[in-house]
């Protein structure tokens, strides 16, 4: 049974795998375990949990967890970051401006990610950009938002549906971008534990209906 690492941005992504992914696979892998990434505050010299500063810092642990995975001989490494605001230094992201489509340009992304690993780490890989973020996927479900959060509108996150049903495709601006829409309707909005039970109370099958993207990630984990 294969075991599979997800390096991921923060405590919220953690707990979806975690809570989410691993009942959907425990039958047939070993274990999905989520790897968050760590950023050093030199000043103050203390440890914080969550968020892409650089890449060149979370290529150190995706480095760091192929080299385990080649020694176990049957681990995989995948990740799971936001495509919104993906740091500047992030292999390949520098040649996707000219490219219209958001799937292609995930892919581009996510192919320069595996290609820049050495050879022999590769087959051991399989990143992945969520597009746009991670609360695309609290939208494939914004009635049960409304339902946990009943004092606030979400009507404008119900227009934001009508106007664009892919929630994978919801803008990736500044005051756009899926998570940014939510804060704006509920400025009290719990991603990392409310936002999470969310998803766990969603059939599975409508994320991966909704996101197509993430479907493509799922159905890559299912055959290993």
């Amino acid at each position: 049974m294969r075991n599979v690492y997800v390096v991921c941005e923060g405590q919220a992504e953690a707990n979806f795998v975690t809570r989410v992914l691993y009942p959907q696979f425990c039958s047939k892998l070993n274990f999905i375990a989520p790897i968050i990434l760590t950023n050093r505050d030199h000043k103050h010299g203390t440890m914080h949990k969550g968020g892409m500063v650089s890449y060149a810092k979370a290529e150190n642990i995706i480095l760091t967890s192929l080299k385990q995975s080649m020694k176990q001989g049957n681990g995989i490494v995948t990740t799971l970051f936001d495509f919104y605001a993906l740091a500047k230094d992030v292999p390949g992201i520098s040649s996707i401006y000219n490219i219209p489509n958001p799937y292609q340009k995930t892919a581009a992304i996510e192919n320069a990610m595996k290609s820049a690993v050495p050879a022999k780490l590769q087959r051991f890989y399989y990143p992945h950009i969520q597009l746009h973020e991670f609360e695309a996927l609290i939208f494939c479900n914004i009635s049960l938002l409304g339902k946990k959060y009943f004092t606030n509108s979400t009507a404008p996150l119900e227009e934001c549906l009508n106007a664009q049903p892919n929630p994978e495709l919801i803008n990736n601006g500044v005051n756009t971008a899926p998570s940014k829409r939510i804060f704006a309707c509920i400025p009290n909005y719990d991603k990392v534990n409310v936002g999470v039970q969310i998803l766990e109370e969603t059939d599975f099958s409508i994320l991966r209906s909704k996101c197509r993207h993430f479907d493509d990630w799922i159905s890559f984990l299912q055959t290993l």
